[in-house]
């Protein structure tokens, strides 16, 4: 029911177009594929969307709104890139980056502290 209602909804609007889920294409060419900007999910009464980040590696630009089936609540994703500055690397500083990037969490050897993560 409340799918209906948020079709209906959207497709009210002359400035929306409604794509309606398919599965991933296996025999045509993602390019001939219409990514959208926003993939709307269902999620359960806790908020929980079966395969709810799959649509995020299928479209990467586009945004996930999920919408509990009780109607109370929304919540909008969208995968992010980060980029850090390293500047100029000495092999040795280089070697240390790609161990920091592969184990975020690592004790910094020659500090003795223990890195930053953020999330």
């Amino acid at each position: 029911m409340l799918r209906d209602i948020i079709e209906g909804v959207l497709t009210a609007q002359p400035d929306i177009e409604l794509i309606r889920a398919t599965p991933p294409p296996r025999a045509r060419s993602r390019s001939a594929e219409k990514e959208p900007e926003v993939v709307i999910a269902l999620a359960d009464e806790r908020g929980r969307v079966t395969g709810a980040i799959a649509p995020l590696y299928r479209w990467p630009r586009a945004r996930l709104l999920t919408v509990q089936t009780n109607g109370r609540e929304s919540v909008l994703y969208e995968l992010q890139t980060h980029a850090t500055s390293l500047g100029e690397l000495s092999p040795e500083q280089l070697v240390h980056a790609i161990r920091g990037a592969s184990r975020p969490a690592m004790t910094d050897r020659t500090s003795g502290g223990q890195k930053a993560r953020s999330h």
